[in-house]
């Protein structure tokens, strides 16, 4: 029977649940089989198929199911019993992580708009997502060098594993003078001190002017 012992792993709380796992069983000459799974600590957390029986060569999957199990290690076996000789026991574990803390990652770093003074806002986005396990609780704020020209569509969010939050934002260069303008968005979990700044360059040029002429 081949391996000769099964390792399971799981993070708590994780929707990603351990992948099964095959005992491939062989004899000479072929012959029949019967697998069953128990455990000794951690109750049935350990299966396989019910009234599983086989021929060799043959394979018997294997299924760890971590359900409300807390932290830490757990043990049990499948016994391969065999029509005709002796029966052979692989050992089995299933080890149980704490689940990973939130990471608070944002993405990009640096905007950059190039506008007239005569230009329509326009609008863009970072993305906040989450690096580690949990729920990551976000608040966020913008700042300008020069009156309110960067805004943000909401002050704050929250992101997983599998959910990343856009976090919108809106350029105006109304009212702006000509020239080069610096702004900020401040990204800051809740939780804990992890931080980013994002780098808003606003390009401001100066609106075309039309020149009328009159005839007298």
């Amino acid at each position: 029977v081949m391996p000769t012992s099964l390792s399971f792993s799981y993070t708590s709380g994780s929707t990603t649940l351990p992948a099964s796992q095959n005992l491939s069983v062989t004899s000479s000459p072929p012959g029949s089989f019967t697998a069953t799974a128990s455990t000794t600590t951690g109750g049935n957390w350990l299966s396989v198929p019910a009234a599983f029986s086989g021929t060799a060569p043959g394979t018997v999957p294997v299924t760890a199911s971590p359900g409300t199990l807390g932290v830490g290690t757990y043990y049990g076996q499948v016994v391969i019993s065999p029509s005709v000789g002796n029966t052979v026991t692989v050992p089995a574990s299933l080890t149980i992580s704490a689940p990973l803390p939130p990471m608070l990652s944002v993405t990009p770093l640096k905007e950059s708009f190039a506008l007239s003074q005569s230009s329509a806002p326009v609008s863009g986005q970072v993305s906040v997502s989450n690096a580690g396990g949990g729920t990551v609780q976000f608040n966020a704020q913008s700042a300008s060098d020069t009156g309110n020209w960067l805004t943000l569509t909401s002050s704050g969010g929250s992101a997983t594993s599998t959910f990343t939050a856009a976090l919108g934002f809106t350029v105006n260069p109304s009212g702006l003078s000509a020239g080069i303008h610096h702004g900020t968005i401040t990204v800051q979990d809740v939780n804990s001190s992890a931080m980013f700044v994002v780098n808003v360059t606003l390009a401001v040029s100066q609106a075309s002017q039309s020149l009328q002429l009159s005839s007298t």
